[in-house]
Formats: structure tokens, sequence, C-alpha cells
């Protein structure tokens, strides 16, 4: 499973990085989980282990959360 996507997110992140088209599917036995990974809105707090060149380029800051 992969909970509310950041994982998955991250993955796409770092293939994108790379200069391919990422194609990644996140699951998770959770529907309400997978919904809330579905809208990509997630706290200021969930970033701070991603490496800031990647926050800059995919994430964006709307009323005090993070956008994907």
């Amino acid at each position: 499973g992969t909970s509310t996507g950041e994982e998955a997110y991250t993955l796409a992140m770092l293939i994108a990085s790379l200069g391919r088209r990422p194609r990644v599917l996140g699951v998770d036995r959770a529907v309400d989980a997978v919904a809330r990974g579905r809208e990509g809105r997630y706290p200021l707090e969930a970033a701070r282990d991603l490496p800031a060149p990647l926050r800059r380029r995919y994430v964006a800051s709307q009323g005090g959360e993070l956008v994907l």
C-alpha cells in the first residue's frame, strides 16, 4: 500500500527529473487514503525531507499546504 500517496508522488518526481515520463500507480486498501492521495494536497511538513531541487520544480504551496 502507498497510504496517502507521498511515496508515489516522490517516485514520479524522481523519474521525471531523469527526463522520463513517469507512470506510477499508487494503491492502498484504505479508500479514504487513496482519495486523499488523489487530491495531491499535503501539510507543509510532508516535504521536509524532499530535496530542494525537486520541491522547487514539482511542488507548490497554497493556503499552508503543499499542492502537487
